[in-house]
């Protein structure tokens, strides 16, 4: 598969897929052994580029920009949520006004924005697996920025603080 220019994510996915389909039909008795049980960065490099979370000083600087910034101020809202909930960018744009609980401080996140092509944007109840890469925010002094840096920027501090 990596002759055919797919990259670690898709293999790994192929990997993981087949290997749950063995153990199952191990469990059932079709078949003996499972080819898939093994570690695939053992096998082929991870080529995958590691997530970079923001610098305290670069979450800084990025709501500075925002809040002072004419365009993009109407945003500060939305980016403050990402990077203090860890929400993915298809949960907060699923949000209504219902799902916000202010007195006690609660989002409840049981559904999220997609789009399909047949059908165009349409909202769903959260998957896990699903994410979207939305419009990216880049400054000379800060990486490249997307929802996504925002969640593991959340990620990062949560276990790093506790």
């Amino acid at each position: 598969m990596k002759e055919k220019g797919y990259g670690y994510q898709t293999i790994s996915n192929y990997k993981r897929s087949l290997n749950a389909s063995f153990r199952i039909a191990i469990a059932d008795d079709l078949v003996r052994k499972n080819p898939f049980d093994f570690k695939l960065n053992e096998v082929i490099e991870d080529d995958r580029k590691k997530r970079q979370a923001l610098t305290e000083e670069q979450e800084e600087k990025l709501l500075s920009f925002v809040r002072k910034d004419r365009v993009y101020k109407k945003h500060y809202d939305a980016i403050v949520i990402l990077l203090k909930t860890g929400l993915r960018i298809s949960e907060l744009c699923g949000l209504t006004r219902q799902d916000i609980d202010l007195e006690n401080r609660v989002i409840h996140v049981n559904h999220q924005l997609l789009y399909s092509k047949e059908t165009g944007y349409y909202i769903e109840t959260p998957k896990s697996n699903l994410t979207k890469k939305y419009n990216k925010y880049h400054e000379d002094s800060l990486p490249k920025i997307t929802p996504h840096i925002l969640r593991h920027t959340f990620c990062s501090r949560l276990v790093y603080f506790h």
